[in-house]
């Protein structure tokens, strides 16, 4: 994904279940996509990984 480019930055070696807050997860309901690349959009809505 890192050769696609644009702004946003995937973390390296994520997995794909998280504990989200409701604020993140009421970010990601309000996008529109059809087709979800879910690792990408985690990223991309800007909310800080906790430690």
């Amino acid at each position: 994904m890192a050769r696609l480019g644009g702004p946003v930055r995937l973390p390296p070696d994520v997995g794909d279940f998280r504990l989200m807050s409701r604020r993140s997860v009421d970010a990601l309901l309000q996008l529109r996509e059809r087709h979800r690349f879910m690792k990408g959009l985690f990223a991309w809505v800007g909310f800080p990984p906790a430690p």
